[in-house]
């Protein structure tokens, strides 16, 4: 959830991250549609994230050293964690 709030130099209209704790319930869905809603959700949100990366990593595939080896890589994914959504408590890896 995205907060207006101020930022560290004091400035006004700077989003804040306001992270929801581990013990915060969320509930599952409740119907079979709820469950194809929410399992779709999950396979879109990690589509749309494998593609970001691959432009990210094309866009950037020309940084070198000088001994011609790329900077930008793709080095392994974070541990699986849950986002808040309007379709629930989504997993990403």
């Amino acid at each position: 959830m995205i907060q207006k709030d101020r930022s560290p130099h004091g400035q006004k209209g700077y989003a804040v991250k306001r992270i929801v704790p581990e013990s915060s319930h969320v509930e599952e869905p409740r119907s079979i549609l709820d469950g194809i809603v929410h399992q779709g959700a999950e396979e879109v949100l990690a589509r749309m994230l494998e593609i970001e990366i691959q432009e990210f990593l094309e866009r950037h595939s020309g940084v070198v050293d000088d001994d011609g080896r790329r900077q930008v890589v793709r080095n392994g994914y974070h541990p699986e964690r849950k986002v808040l959504t309007g379709a629930g408590s989504l997993k990403v890896k």
